[in-house]
């Protein structure tokens, strides 16, 4: 997260994996966007403008990944298209 917030970590779309470090049990029960995850601070609030623009706001981890992470999955639903 923090190569995001300078500006990095786009070149290969895996920015998530590369950047987010966090135990957890299986993800049934962590909110991507609600829970903690680094500095104990929720991704809602260190990252407000993409909390706004996301479609689904109370989307768990485990559900996450079985759409698929990745640049062309269907994990992440913007309401527009994201500007780098």
């Amino acid at each position: 997260m923090n190569k995001i917030r300078e500006g990095g970590g786009f070149v290969d779309g895996g920015w998530l994996l590369d950047n987010i470090d966090r135990e957890m049990d299986d993800g049934s029960s962590t909110l991507i966007w609600r829970d903690p995850w680094l500095d104990e601070v929720s991704i809602n609030v260190r990252y407000c403008r993409l909390y706004d623009l996301a479609e689904n706001k109370m989307m768990i981890v485990v559900d996450m990944n079985a759409l698929d992470w990745g640049v062309n999955g269907e994990a992440w639903k913007w309401r527009r298209r994201l500007f780098a």
